[in-house]
């Protein structure tokens, strides 16, 4: 994979509040947007048990695992484990890769 490039990964128009799994250079992306209309990429795998975040759905900012409910920002950090209670402390290895995102052109770009 060519790395540290900016790769159009899809139209803008087809990236919605919808978690949606995108392939590019053989690795699988879910492209969504928040609900104040900015576009995020993150790789489509839970760190949990590997299930797709694509398949998953929005909880406000954050996109929610299909599998068992873990919740991750933008950024990719973990916020809610929700078979340990939503007070307990998230470990700060427990994140996804995120990757910049823009739109411009009619495309959703990400640095990868």
């Amino acid at each position: 994979m060519l790395k540290n490039f900016w790769w159009p990964l899809e139209f803008s128009h087809k990236v919605t509040e919808k978690p949606l799994r995108v392939t590019a250079l053989s690795q699988e992306f879910v492209m969504y947007r928040t609900p104040d209309g900015v576009a995020h990429t993150l790789s489509d795998l839970c760190v949990h048990r590997g299930g797709a975040l694509s398949g998953g759905w929005m909880n406000g900012d954050c996109i929610v695992c299909p599998s068992h409910g873990w919740e991750y920002t933008q950024d990719g950090a973990c916020t809610l484990i929700p078979a340990n209670g939503r007070d307990a402390v998230v470990p700060k290895k427990a994140r996804v890769d995120a990757y910049p995102t823009v739109e411009k052109y009619g495309y959703v770009w990400a640095f990868l």
